[in-house]
């Protein structure tokens, strides 16, 4: 019993250790500190002078979330950031041969390599190690590096959306791509604010460009896709809503069980004419957005008393007057009946 404490007090520590290097030199060198995650599973969370703070009951990894708006020595700044986690992990590996402690040796030197390794390219919805970082920092990757700074403006951004102020968010963004360029992060974020202000053409924009981007994950590129979609799907662009069905399909296809993803593409489909097949995705999904496409293909396949009645009773209470997809509907049957 008392080895198996041990091994737990050492494991937590070099942990702790290296989150909170990270964590203390990004400080040091003037970067601004977001999150810190302590171990993993179900966690306590709390905020600390401005920092999202998270520790959980399982001690197996962390995360400290930095960034830094002014490019001015980002890459050295970044890189002693990087490297400090490493650092502390060897620093206790050695404490611990001085002290004749093998787990503290042990584990230390491994959390060591295990960030040292840098893997494959980073990908946007991939962590990314200490080790690809530094590598990317060391080679001077452009496009890295933006990605790297891009961190601070969706940050910030995601912080005046959650304020309640999207107009703000929406002129990080914009200053972002205008200093960085249209990064990766920048662009999913952007799509986030378009949609909350219904602007659904930028949405299109902004994920028409990380659809088929190889530096996004695959499950990423479906999740944008199907936004997408719906964004096309939803603008009453018929030039839009021409793109949205093989969008839609290709998301359906990474998550073909996701109720969401089965009325992404119904909708997507209705547009495209295919009453039955919309129908059939929507077989089994008891929601009221997906009666309102049910009603679309009533309308579309000339059955308007039908999608009327399922407007009336379904539509109508259970979604909000300023809803999209209620609002499309009444437009449809209101230019239907003159």
């Amino acid at each position: 019993m008392g080895e198996l404490v041990v091994v737990l007090v050492v494991l937590i520590t070099a942990i702790a250790a290296h989150e909170l290097a990270h964590l203390g030199v990004a400080r040091l060198v003037g970067h601004q500190v977001f999150e810190l995650q302590i171990g993993g599973g179900p966690t306590w969370e709390t905020t600390v002078r401005g920092v999202d703070v998270r520790v959980g009951v399982v001690p197996i990894g962390g995360h400290v979330q930095t960034g830094a708006r002014d490019g001015e020595g980002f890459r050295w700044r970044s890189a002693v950031v990087a490297g400090s986690g490493v650092g502390a992990n060897l620093v206790l590996a050695g404490a611990g041969a001085v002290a004749g402690i093998g787990p503290m040796i042990v584990f230390n030197v491994l959390a060591a390599a295990a960030n040292l390794w840098p893997g494959r390219r980073r990908r946007l919805g991939e962590p990314s190690s200490d080790g690809r970082t530094l590598l990317d920092l060391a080679l001077g990757n452009r496009d890295a590096i933006a990605e790297e700074r891009s961190g601070w403006y969706c940050v910030e951004a995601g912080r005046a959306r959650e304020a309640g102020d999207v107009a703000h968010a929406r002129r990080l963004v914009d200053r972002g791509i205008a200093e960085l360029g249209p990064t990766r992060a920048l662009l999913a974020v952007r799509g986030v604010i378009a949609f909350e202000e219904r602007r659904f053409a930028d949405v299109v924009d902004a994920y028409a460009h990380l659809i088929d981007d190889d530096r996004v994950t695959v499950a990423g590129r479906a999740g944008f896709a199907a936004d997408a979609a719906w964004a096309a799907s939803l603008s009453g662009d018929p030039d839009l809503a021409r793109l949205a069905e093989p969008w839609a399909a290709f998301a359906r296809r990474v998550r073909p069980r996701s109720p969401r993803r089965r009325m992404v593409h119904a909708l997507a489909l209705v547009d495209d004419g295919d009453n039955d097949g919309a129908a059939r995705a929507l077989e089994g999904i008891d929601d009221t957005s997906a009666d309102a496409i049910r009603s679309l293909a009533l309308l579309s396949g000339g059955d308007e008393d039908a999608a009327r009645m399922v407007f009336d009773t379904r539509v109508v209470p259970g979604l909000a007057p300023d809803h999209p997809l209620r609002e499309r509907l009444a437009r449809a049957l209101a230019a239907d009946s003159s």
